[in-house]
């Protein structure tokens, strides 16, 4: 079974071994039993798909990538996944989370939230990709309420989620082989081959790579 790879690099993580990845979230027992110190991401990556595991790899990857990136992983396989077959709300909230990946300032992580909330939140692909913007900085309250910060790890479990959702979409029997396409975009994306336009330099606040 072919594995993800690009010649043993990711070049936009900046994380210098797999274990400083891991510090963010709880790999699942199997991932954390193929662990090693001296690994480097994309090691530990490429092993985990050797394993045939790869929800966990996609966990790992949405972890290691910087936010912005890991956002345009999500909106990218799940507007793949989608086709025409996407909900007009659904397609609003692809379309918020893609404007914040091109932008990503205050205003355009609310209105991902709100687009996220009207196609399903976290029960739906897309909503999964726009929460994962909501979740990507700034606060979690309400606008002149008591700030209250997402954990870091927030908008990597949204990203996690949007694949997973995606990946079910068409032929549910083949999950396994439509997450490892996902993965393969992935590693297009944190090996810099896979990015979006630029429309305008990034402004504004609520926005942490």
């Amino acid at each position: 079974m072919p594995a993800p790879t690009d010649k043993g690099t990711f070049t936009l993580v900046t994380a210098k071994t797999a274990q400083e990845v891991c510090k963010h979230y709880k790999p699942a027992l199997k991932a954390q039993e193929l662990l090693r110190p001296d690994q480097t991401p994309h090691q530990f990556f490429e092993i985990m798909l050797a394993k045939e595991l790869e929800v966990e790899a996609s966990r790992f990857l949405a972890q290691a990538l910087p936010k912005r990136e890991a956002v345009w992983w999500a909106c990218t396989c799940v507007r793949k996944a989608s086709g025409t077959q996407a909900s007009p709300k659904a397609s609003a909230a692809l379309a918020a989370a893609e404007k914040w990946v091109a932008e990503p300032n205050e205003a355009n992580r609310q209105a991902a939230q709100m687009a996220a909330e009207a196609a399903g939140g976290m029960d739906s692909p897309a909503g999964c990709a726009a929460m994962a913007v909501f979740w990507s900085g700034g606060s979690l309250a309400q606008p002149g309420k008591q700030v209250i910060a997402p954990a870091e790890n927030m908008t990597a479990t949204a990203v996690a989620g949007a694949l997973i959702h995606a990946a079910l979409l068409n032929e549910p029997e083949k999950f396994a082989a439509n997450l490892r396409g996902f993965l393969t975009v992935g590693v297009a994306v944190a090996s810099g081959n896979n990015r979006w336009k630029e429309s305008a330099p990034p402004s504004g606040t609520g926005f942490r790579r």
